[in-house]
């Protein structure tokens, strides 16, 4: 009977501890799912800049690369909503703990006909998937994607439009974007607009500031500028995809009117 009874209390006890357990994690992601808002001063093509950040949520999600964090942010400026994917663990304020002081990066602007539908003139989609193999590799890593980026900064109607005129009249990507913008000279600063000081106030609300070093995961020096300007010490990782025919116009185009290194040489 007194046997009996134990087993009894032990089982009640082992039950209220999981109720116990189970209760603080429910309450943490209570915590997580409540808006938290900071502004954060950046600099941003040369003016300094007041921008709010607002953390919405995250959650850990599995992925062909192994585990990540997402994040949702939004941001006061004009591109307002920020997907931040983390490879690392979390401290007790549910920002990043990197063991490396320098942190791989990649500044993902959206793409919705090649990383969603599978564009075969497009290789965003292989860049990103090759940026998180990069993190995988390496150990930790953030990508930081931009939905509202797609066709430069453009918008999604632009691009497809650009598209037509690429199908239509054998145009590559830039002349595609300056005839429709009525250009009679390209000027690339014009073709694109994007801007990355939303990112530079995510690292910094997430706790990294210029203390740390930056390995950026691109082949846009607009990209390695905007980590420079805010003080961050810059690596670059090239994300080079050998280019065939149905992208080698694009990708030229953008090598020789944007400036992008798209050759391992170009370090």
């Amino acid at each position: 009977m007194v046997e009996v009874e134990r087993s009894i209390l032990e089982k009640d006890r082992k039950y209220r501890e999981k109720i116990a357990r189970d209760e603080a994690v429910i309450q943490k992601v209570r915590d997580v799912l409540m808006p938290l808002a900071k502004d954060i001063t950046v600099i941003e093509n040369g003016q300094v800049k007041e921008v709010k950040v607002t953390r919405l949520g995250l959650g850990p999600i599995d992925t062909p690369f192994g585990k990540f964090y997402e994040f949702e942010f939004e941001v006061g400026d004009r591109w307002s909503e920020y997907n931040v994917l983390v490879k690392a663990g979390l401290d007790d304020k549910f920002n990043p703990k990197f063991e490396d002081s320098k942190i791989l990066v990649r500044m993902d602007s959206a793409c919705k006909t090649g990383q969603l539908f599978h564009d075969k003139t497009c290789d965003c989609k292989l860049q990103l998937l090759k940026a998180m193999r990069e993190i995988e590799k390496n150990g930790s890593g953030m990508i930081v994607h931009m939905p509202k980026q797609d066709g430069r900064g453009m918008g999604l109607s632009f691009k497809l439009g650009t598209l037509m005129l690429q199908d239509e009249l054998g145009y590559n990507t830039v002349e595609a974007a300056a005839a429709l913008k009525g250009m009679e000279f390209i000027e690339p600063e014009a073709l694109d607009p994007r801007t990355y000081g939303g990112v530079i106030a995510i690292l910094r609300f997430l706790g990294l500031d210029s203390r740390f070093g930056i390995n950026v995961a691109t082949n846009n020096p607009k990209k390695i500028w905007a980590f420079e300007e805010n003080g961050y010490s810059v690596e670059r990782t090239p994300v080079i995809i050998p280019p065939n025919e149905y992208t080698k116009a694009h990708l030229d185009a953008k090598e020789e009117e944007f400036g992008h290194m798209l050759r391992e040489d170009k370090k």
